[in-house]
């Protein structure tokens, strides 16, 4: 179970930095292991913190939480307010598929059992 949801973290981190790449950003090399190990941070605990509460609300409310200090340092303090809706919207979007890859995998568990 630990492990599906740092796969589900890194499928999501990939398709993270995969965006940032496409809005024709640079990316470095210490930029892309960053997201990749937040993101794999943030899929495994989708995966594995149970909550009682539909899954793609756990999966956005954990991914906007967890990018707060984010939103935080790049709104608030850098003073950037034209990032806070491109990265709740990113939040949400990857939230969403986090949950749905974590559902996935757990109904294919209960499947094989």
């Amino acid at each position: 179970m630990h492990i599906q949801g740092l796969i589900i973290g890194l499928v999501i981190g990939g398709l993270d930095c995969l965006l940032f790449w496409m809005s024709g950003l640079p990316i470095s090399g210490a930029m892309l292991v960053q997201a990749l190990l937040f993101w794999m941070a943030v899929g495994w605990v989708i995966h594995v913190v149970n909550l009682k509460m539909n899954f793609l609300l756990k999966g956005i409310l954990v991914a906007i939480f967890l990018n707060s200090p984010w939103m935080i340092e790049f709104v608030f303090i850098q003073a950037m307010q034209d990032m806070l809706i491109p990265m709740l919207v990113v939040a949400i979007i990857l939230g969403v598929v986090a949950a749905c890859c974590s559902r996935f995998l757990k109904r294919e568990v209960q499947h094989a059992q």
